[in-house]
């Protein structure tokens, strides 16, 4: 396997490690997010609370699809690298 073909897969593993730790924060942390948010809009606040409260809770529901959208990207560039060290591999006995 090349250096650079390494150096890539080394990067790509180490961004998806990041994402995971990031989405496992996200997922913990939405849940709880979820109930202030429910609590705050059936409380009848003012506008201004329920606006914050629903830019806070969609904007982490966002962020948390994008990571996960991300992670997805990732993986599918991960395969790809290992085919084609398999395939340098393979051409070089090696």
């Amino acid at each position: 396997m090349s250096k650079e073909i390494s150096y890539q897969i080394e990067q790509l593993l180490l961004a998806i490690s990041s994402l995971d730790t990031g989405i496992d924060f996200y997922c913990a942390t939405i849940p709880k997010l979820e109930k202030i948010h429910r609590e705050i809009r059936e409380s009848q606040a003012d506008q201004r609370r329920i606006l914050a409260a629903d830019h806070a809770f969609y904007g982490l529901q966002s962020q948390l699809e994008w990571m996960e959208k991300r992670r997805s990207d990732y993986l599918d560039e991960l395969v790809e690298l290992a085919k084609k060290a398999g395939s340098e591999s393979s051409l070089t006995g090696t």
